[in-house]
Parts: structure tokens; C-alpha cells; sequence
């Protein structure tokens, strides 16, 4: 995982990669860990450079006409920092054009409608977020090729590994 980061971070592109597992497998506990190691870790791995950006798709979804269908990406998140009472407009400005966020998507599946889900997809795949990383979790569930809740573009799409005792 940290050496596809460190490898797709080097090119043009932004890293968007797909997480899928089945309900209750850690896809959620995996993005706050991922969130955790950004700045917390004195280490200098792949995650410490990045301020994390947690966006629970299930909040998008269901809110669709004042979220996703008339806010890119970057209006979303600084609206969401407002409502915290966090202003921050010109500072997360500054981190996107930087390339410093770590867009964590969390729940694509949690979205019940499945024309919202396919719209979120869709919005997904149009925001410009320079080469800021991008990671959206879903169980199998959430998308459905056949009925069009599927990613156009071509991403890394992992799978979680069922947890070991010693896990």
C-alpha cells in the first residue's frame, strides 16, 4: 500500500484508488488510521506530509441538493470546516494547489439511492484536486458494474484481507 502511495505520488496523476471489503471488515477503522498518520507520526512515511480530509459519503448522499450536486470537492470541504466554526478558505486553498490533502472518502454503499450513489461517482470522477490523493471505501455492495454504479476511469482497486487473530 505505501509503496503504490509513494510510487503513483511521483507521477502526474493524483493517486485514487478504491477500497472493498464486506460489511464490518475495518474499511472505516482503515481510513481513521490512515487520517491518524498524517501528522501524528514523527515517522516520515507516506502519510505524514498530508492534512486528512474525512468525508463520510452517507452525509453527502443524503443531502444531495446542498452537497455534491452543487459544490466541488474543495467548496464542500471548506463548508464543512464552517460549520465546525473553522475558517480556513485560503489555507485549504493553499494545502490543494500545494498537493497537502488526503481525501479519504469513507461509505460509498451507504449511499442507499442508487442513482445519488451513481451521481456521487460521477462527481467524484470530475473534481480537479490537482495530484491530492484520493480514497474511497465501499463494501461490494456499492457498485454494480452492470448497473452503471461503477468508476469510469481506471483505479487501483484493493481489497481487505479478513483479520488474523494476531491482527
Amino acid at each position: 500500500f505505501n509503496q503504490l502511495f509513494k510510487k503513483t505520488l511521483k507521477g502526474k496523476q493524483p493517486l485514487r484508488m478504491l477500497i472493498l471489503w464486506k460489511p464490518g471488515s475495518g474499511k472505516t477503522t482503515l481510513m481513521k488510521w490512515i487520517a491518524l498518520q498524517c501528522k501524528w507520526t514523527e515517522q516520515k512515511d507516506s502519510f505524514s506530509s498530508y492534512i486528512p480530509v474525512f468525508i463520510s459519503l452517507k452525509d453527502l448522499g443524503g443531502n444531495p441538493d446542498s452537497t455534491f450536486r452543487v459544490h466541488n470537492i474543495g467548496n464542500l470541504v471548506s463548508l464543512l470546516f464552517k460549520k465546525e466554526n473553522v475558517q480556513v478558505d485560503s489555507f485549504l486553498d493553499d494545502q490543494m494547489k500545494e498537493n497537502r490533502l488526503l481525501f479519504l472518502l469513507d461509505g460509498l454503499d451507504e449511499i442507499g439511492d442508487e442513482k445519488i450513489r451513481r451521481e456521487v461517482i460521477d462527481w467524484i470522477q470530475k473534481q480537479y484536486i490537482f495530484r491530492n490523493p484520493l480514497i474511497v471505501t465501499s463494501r461490494f455492495s456499492g457498485l454494480n458494474r452492470a448497473e452503471g454504479l461503477a468508476f469510469r476511469d481506471e483505479i487501483p482497486v484493493f481489497e481487505i484481507r479478513d483479520f488474523e487473530i494476531e491482527d
